[in-house]
């Protein structure tokens, strides 16, 4: 069932996106699997877990099993669930995993429940489930992950290769990372996957990216009620790092999505991109009731790529009753920030959102200069990759509002789309249009561009339908 729910994902994949599997092109999110476990773990035999042996336990029998205190464990993994109808009941107790392995593993399992207590102090992941089927992680608390190893990619919560995964009511913070990425959910090739009325906080990754929930060659997946702040990334001497990013939420790769009534707050990029949220490269999204304050990068170093409330790469796309405010950005080699942005995408629509106070700062901490940039309400996501240097087609802006912004609404890279009945607050320029205008793009060795880059892009803006910005 899981290899072809895989095969499945890699065809999709290799019909939209070109030949490769994907496992083979998102190297550092599959690295997991060269995790040495525990080889032969004891199997239960009572229901009632009073001890943890070193070599670890196995639960293999139908049935509730409940811890009877807390533990620190200092192996490699403390639990692994391998069979059916099973429900793991932490009641209310800690697993302690003093700067080891992994918590709690489910592999090759059906049913099964993962409840109540606390997972802390793990190096690689709280809970890693794989090859499963209809597995819930519900009441847990998993927090103080730490890892310094760059060629590993922690995460609080791991999925991979799955099919109706739900993570409901948890809280993962104060996790830590000196590496390429980290996460606190992570779902890589899963069907059917959930995060629902849980809590992300206080999350930094010191050299590389960061999320809160990815989602990696996933279908039907459903975010909600989903509370994100306080989370940040670093640059430091890790130029092997995919990047340096900061996001709330950020599905690849994905399709049929929902992202609804989600709270970030607090994302602070180092000197690469930050996003609220961000659906990349995608199809078939829906983002609504969604709000997103405080977002900014390049005060490490002076220097960034953007930083957008919610950013859109995807065909099919609906951003409704969304609000973004104090969005800012420190000299980007973008030359902006947006409240909403789109790029490489078809069929995208924006309907009664609204952006508030969108800043570009010079490397001196001014405003309104040209050079460094502007913040944009809504516009294209720049990038001076050629990869992802494309326009985007049938844009529609409906009941759109800016505020406070430097400009409300540009055009530029925008091919047959709409601004209807728009409006501007206090913007220093209402509609930006640029006919044929050029923009001159950079990144560097923290941005995604370990050798440098500078890309002059001319606008190929047509066939738009643009209503005069009303106040």
């Amino acid at each position: 069932m899981y290899m072809a729910a895989l095969a499945e994902l890699n065809s999709r994949y290799t019909a939209k996106f070109g030949s490769g599997t994907p496992s083979t092109k998102f190297v550092p999110w599959f690295n997991h699997v060269n995790t040495t476990f525990n080889a032969s773990p004891v199997v239960a035999t009572s229901m009632m877990i009073w001890d943890i042996p070193e070599g670890g336990l196995k639960l293999v029998t139908a049935g509730t099993y409940r811890l009877g205190k807390s533990f620190a464990f200092k192996g490699e993994t403390a639990i692994t669930i391998e069979g059916n109808d099973i429900i793991l009941d932490l009641s209310g107790h800690c697993l302690n995993m003093c700067g080891t392995g992994v918590g709690i593993r489910v592999k090759d399992s059906i049913g099964v429940t993962v409840r109540n207590g606390t997972v802390k102090c793990g190096k690689l992941h709280g809970i890693f489930i794989e090859d499963s089927a209809v597995v819930t992680v519900t009441d847990v608390k998993v927090c103080k992950l730490q890892n310094s190893d760059s060629s590993l990619t922690p995460a609080a919560i791991l999925a991979n290769v799955c099919t109706d995964v739900t993570v409901e009511n948890v809280t993962v913070c104060n996790n830590r990372a000196c590496g390429t990425s980290m996460f606190g959910v992570l779902f890589t090739v899963v069907i059917g996957c959930a995060v629902k009325s849980s809590h992300f906080c206080c999350q930094h990754n010191h050299d590389g990216a960061t999320a809160a929930v990815g989602h990696i060659l996933c279908d039907a997946i459903e975010v909600s009620d989903v509370h994100v702040r306080e989370y940040s990334s670093g640059f430091g001497v890790n130029f092997d790092a995919e990047g340096h990013t900061c996001i709330g939420i950020l599905p690849v790769y994905t399709t049929n999505i929902l992202i609804e009534d989600c709270a970030i707050r607090d994302i602070a990029g180092s000197c690469d991109d930050a996003h609220g949220i961000s659906v990349f490269l995608c199809e078939d999204a829906l983002v609504q009731n969604c709000k997103v304050n405080g977002v900014t990068t390049g005060k490490i170093g002076k220097t960034s790529a953007k930083t957008t409330g919610i950013e859109i790469y995807a065909t099919n796309a609906e951003v409704t009753d969304c609000c973004v405010h104090n969005i800012t950005a420190t000299n980007p080699g973008d030359r902006q920030c947006t409240g909403f942005s789109t790029a490489k995408s078809d069929n995208v629509l924006f309907d009664s959102c609204r952006a508030s106070c969108v800043t570009v700062f010079d490397v001196r901490g001014n405003i309104n200069k040209k050079a460094a940039g502007r913040g944009m309400g809504f516009g294209w996501a720049p990038d001076p990759r050629a990869t992802f240097a494309e326009p985007s087609t049938n844009v529609t802006y409906q009941d759109c509002t800016a505020v406070n912004c430097q400009v409300g609404f540009d055009t530029w890279y925008h091919i047959d789309s709409t601004w209807t009945n728009i409006k501007c607050c206090n913007t220093d320029q209402k509609v930006l249009i640029c006919p044929n205008g050029k923009r001159t793009l950079t990144c560097n060795r923290c941005s995604e561009c370990p050798g440098g880059m500078v890309t002059t892009l001319t606008n190929v803006a047509t066939g738009n339908s643009v209503e005069p910005c009303q106040c």
